[in-house]
């Protein structure tokens, strides 16, 4: 009787633990942040990308519709380089600053559509 009931504990915790699981993957993780235009780059003084100003509207997929996207060296960027005009999506790495527009640091941008 003992044996039946250490079973069937085991098999009611297995299926508990394996019910909180996570079972999306990364991209889904992932919340875009923000899609939209990049209607200004910010540089240093040495001339080096070191964010952008992205407005756009949020959908259903997105959380902001204006945000100051800053970008350092673990920035995965999918264009060499970041112009006026583009169409972006950002994810932003961590917790962004709630002031308006937000202000966070990019994980990911993804070049959607290149100035023309």
């Amino acid at each position: 009787m003992k044996k039946i009931l250490i079973i069937v504990l085991a098999t009611v915790l297995m299926l508990n633990m394996m019910g909180c699981m996570k079972t999306s993957n990364n991209k889904n993780e992932e919340k875009i942040g923000i899609r939209g235009l990049i209607t200004k780059v910010l540089t240093d003084d040495n001339k080096k990308v070191t964010g952008i100003f992205v407005e756009g509207k949020v959908e259903g997929d997105t959380i902001h519709d204006k945000a100051t996207v800053s970008i350092d060296k673990s920035t995965k960027i999918s264009a060499s380089e970041l112009k006026e005009g583009m169409r972006v999506e950002v994810v932003f790495k961590g917790e962004v600053m709630e002031s308006y527009p937000v202000q966070g640091k990019a994980k990911t941008i993804k070049v959607i559509d290149f100035a023309t």
